[in-house]
């Protein structure tokens, strides 16, 4: 239902003054979805375009916008709302203040008994003095709190479950402290990694001479790299490994094998050594995750018109056993 513009700018409940609910024709509690629903279908019904031979829509217009922009908002609707309650409070007051009776020593007879009495004027009063209206609120004030003996009964039952566990906790710490405190291990410690088919190996968290390992395939920092003066190349496979391994190149020229290059070499990953200079040589090197040590065959690396030799060499883990000492 629309009404005439001039009673609808206003919005007030002021002598028979229609509502910014009457405007949208919803009643005063109406959800938000209700009042989106009612604005479109009275643009539709009311719009000027429609109603190009109405002078009085442009008007009815206005007035449906504006009751749309009170209405939608939720803080400008709780205090248009407010001011409903008050405007219907005040005119009460008003009423009963003139129909109030002169004053005389006549009382009138009640009847029903005393409860029956009490509950009607409590309930007269907690309507807010029947003024048959009742105002929107947010959703956070109409939340009501939880009854206390529903709160209890659920620490109740909680308890029950948890209580059996809890007690059991207690009494294993009490005798068996290091089952929940483990002592901590010397691999933790020292930042090691121990395993159990070594008997007790950790894990180096550096190199011998102190470094970091690198982060990648690469030669260790801190040791030299020898016998650089040549052509030929080797490529370090350590592809088919699932451990990160140390690696020295050994020279066997001399009466004593001697390693000239060290280097790390993550789990599936290769490395290559450039620049080699003629010889033999072999491969040992150690799995840092077991702690076992391996060695290749031996390899003569030639220079043949200056271009050298390029070979590919696999660390397997079935190669020859060394140890400590020839490591």
């Amino acid at each position: 239902m629309a009404c005439s513009p001039d009673r609808l700018y206003d919005g007030r409940v002021n002598n028979g003054q229609a509502t910014h609910y009457d405007t949208l024709n919803v009643a005063p509690d109406a959800a938000p979805e209700v009042i989106d629903a009612a604005y479109r279908a009275l643009s539709k019904k009311y719009h000027p375009d429609l109603n190009r031979h109405d002078p009085a829509a442009a008007g009815r217009m206005a007035a449906i916008n504006v009751a749309y922009e009170i209405l939608s908002d939720y803080g400008k609707r709780y205090l248009y709302d407010k001011q409903l309650q008050d405007a219907a409070r005040t005119r009460q007051q008003t009423s009963s203040q003139q129909a109030k009776p002169q004053a005389s020593s006549w009382q009138p007879r009640q009847t029903g008994n005393a409860s029956s009495r009490r509950s009607s004027a409590q309930g007269t009063g907690s309507q807010g003095a029947g003024f048959g209206f009742r105002p929107f609120r947010p959703f956070s004030a109409q939340r009501r709190s939880a009854s206390p003996f529903r709160n209890l009964i659920l620490v109740f039952i909680l308890l029950v479950i948890f209580a059996p566990h809890l007690i059991g906790m207690v009494f294993g710490m009490l005798l068996n402290p290091h089952g929940f405190f483990p002592r901590p291990s010397s691999a933790a410690l020292f930042g090691g990694k121990k395993t159990a088919e070594t008997g007790g190996y950790v894990r180096p968290s550096i190199a011998p001479n102190g470094e970091r390992w690198p982060a990648i395939a690469s030669y260790i920092p801190g040791y030299t790299i020898g016998n650089d003066k040549g052509a030929s190349e080797i490529i370090i496979d350590n592809t088919r490994n699932n451990a990160d391994v140390f690696v020295k190149l050994y020279d066997l020229n001399g009466q004593e094998p001697l390693p000239v290059r060290f280097f790390y070499i993550p789990k599936e990953d290769s490395f290559s050594l450039k620049d080699i200079s003629p010889g033999r040589y072999d491969l040992r090197y150690k799995d840092l995750d077991s702690g076992l040590l391996f060695k290749t065959d031996a390899v003569a690396l030639s220079d043949e018109n200056g271009r050298g030799r390029h070979i590919k060499m696999t660390l397997y883990k079935v190669t020859y056993n060394i140890s400590v000492n020839e490591f």
